[in-house]
């Protein structure tokens, strides 16, 4: 609060201004956010940021900049030639202000990273966003820019498809964050066709919308397509695919014969065991170093992915003197956790499977599956979890017990075979959540339309931010409870899976084991 007063705004605003006007200060990086700072603030800073030679970074999240703070940024950036990252996010610029950063960024090729997430741009601006990126000419387009974070705006889908179809053609960008932009299924052959283009981009996120598995499933073979392309297969079929997986191409890979992208997230996208079996699948073939599929509902009941991660299990090596085969996938993180994984035997499977085939052999945390309701750490299963936070969970009866809560807890029980009522409670509360979500999406969509009618409106503004709050306090409920409602009770066990009624909290603490060995 006493940041955002006038007199903490101001003094903050005055230690920038110095920091920037005084060279010999020899500051690198200026972090004004959450400063509370308007249009004026902003433009006051602006005057001293064209001529500064030596920040590298300049952090505005989270403040008031509309079009006007954005216009006099973009100013600032032209004659720039020294800042290298800036933040953008959380602030109120709208579809003019993202025009003027886009004609700013044409003539500078010294801004590497970008994040103008949490805005209120539109389908004018992303649509300005989408024509420069698909620029390929050596001094068009935004040619030094290589992040770029566009997630939860105001523009629809129809303008998120423009932003994907520019990634065919663009050859800058290595990293674009388009979550919370109301992706569907039909976008799923959009980003499909962008990744078999795209040569550059490292690291893609989808996060927070609705691909499903239609749209996975079209993610999966262009990554496989991608792949096969690359190594004069001429787009072989599901022969070709075998073949790959069985003599373990995946882990052959070199920069020149396979994809450059190395990160996808496509957590909150309602997948399945259909559509998150294939992604597994053209992860591992396209040698993907980290997948992330959290908060889906990815059951694995039939072993779709266990029967993938099994088929790049390297062959058992009968003679000692011989050198162990390399794993067969480069996987270092497979993010299954928050998803509906709620048989303890199909957890247990999962993981093993993922140990044999080498995820995160090398480097990185795994397989991870916490959050699910049959995540369940036996003694005999550890080291297939390489994050040693993961033995800190102990079974629990889904739903709860009613009535006092006591009662036994066998094995059967807690693994939660044929719960069919625990599971339809589980699927009707978190579909409130997901409603809860989308509503407060669509406010924060009709709030930032009501802005750019009137951007100088201090009440709009004030329920524009208040309807993005909403977003993020939905969003984050959601991966609270799935947490708190599935995950095991706390504390390490040795051995068998002890019932709640044995022992008492303080037997609990005494039985708990050093897992330092």
């Amino acid at each position: 609060s006493e940041l955002m007063s006038g007199q903490g705004r101001a003094e903050r605003l005055k230690q920038a201004v110095w920091r920037l006007n005084v060279t010999a200060s020899g500051t690198t990086e200026i972090d004004c956010s959450m400063a509370g700072f308007d249009d004026d603030d902003i433009t006051t800073l602006c005057q001293f940021l064209g001529r500064n030679i030596i920040l590298r970074s300049l952090l505005l999240c989270g403040n008031n900049c509309a079009d006007d703070g954005a216009r006099a940024i973009g100013r600032a950036i032209r004659v720039n030639r020294a800042l290298l990252k800036l933040d953008l996010r959380e602030n109120l610029i709208g579809d003019e202000g993202a025009i003027s950063l886009v004609e700013a960024l044409k003539q500078n090729q010294t801004l590497t990273q970008l994040d103008i997430a949490g805005n209120v741009i539109g389908d004018t601006g992303a649509f300005e966003i989408a024509t420069v990126l698909g620029d390929s000419s050596e001094s068009g387009g935004w040619s030094g820019l290589r992040m770029l974070r566009l997630g939860s705006n105001a523009f629809k889908s129809s303008a998120a498809t423009d932003l994907l179809r520019s990634l065919s053609t663009n050859r800058a960008l290595t990293h674009l964050d388009l979550g919370h932009s109301n992706l569907t299924p039909a976008h799923g052959s959009v980003v499909a066709e962008a990744i078999e283009s795209n040569k550059h981009l490292r690291t893609l996120l989808l996060e927070f919308n609705s691909l499903g598995d239609k749209g996975a499933i079209a993610i999966g073979k262009a990554l496989i397509a991608a792949v096969e392309d690359d190594r004069g297969s001429g787009g072989g079929g599901g022969g070709r695919r075998m073949e790959l997986i069985k003599t373990r191409k995946a882990a052959e890979v070199t920069p020149g014969t396979t994809l450059a992208l190395k990160v996808l997230g496509l957590a909150s996208n309602d997948v399945g065991d259909a559509g998150g079996a294939a992604l597994v699948e053209g992860a591992t073939i396209a040698g993907l170093l980290q997948l992330f599929l959290g908060m889906n509902r990815i059951s694995d009941d039939e072993g779709r992915i266990t029967g993938v991660l099994k088929k790049l299990a390297p062959p058992k090596n009968t003679d000692p003197e011989a050198p162990d085969s390399p794993p067969g996938c480069a996987l270092e993180e497979l993010d299954l956790t928050h998803n509906h994984i709620h048989d303890a035997r199909t957890c247990a499977h999962l993981a093993k499977a993922a140990k044999g085939a080498g995820v995160g052999a090398i480097r990185g945390d795994g397989c991870m599956l916490q959050g699910n309701r049959g995540f369940v750490t036996l003694h005999h299963l550890a080291p297939a979890f390489p994050n040693p936070n993961v033995r800190q969970f102990k079974p629990r009866k889904w739903p709860p017990p009613t009535g006092d809560g006591k009662g036994d807890l066998d094995d059967e029980e807690t693994v939660g075979d044929g719960d069919e009522g625990g599971a339809a409670e589980d699927k009707t509360y978190f579909a409130t959540l997901n409603r809860t979500i989308a509503n407060a999406e669509k406010l924060k969509l009709r709030r930032g339309d009501e802005l750019r009618a009137a951007p100088f409106d201090g009440a709009r503004v004030k329920a524009y931010k208040l309807a993005n709050r909403e977003v993020q306090r939905a969003t984050f409920m959601v991966g609270k409870a799935r947490d708190t409602q599935r995950r095991g009770v706390s504390g390490p066990w040795d051995g068998d899976p002890v019932e709640k009624s044995d022992l008492s909290d303080e037997k609990e603490e005494e039985e708990e084991g050093d897992w330092s060995d």
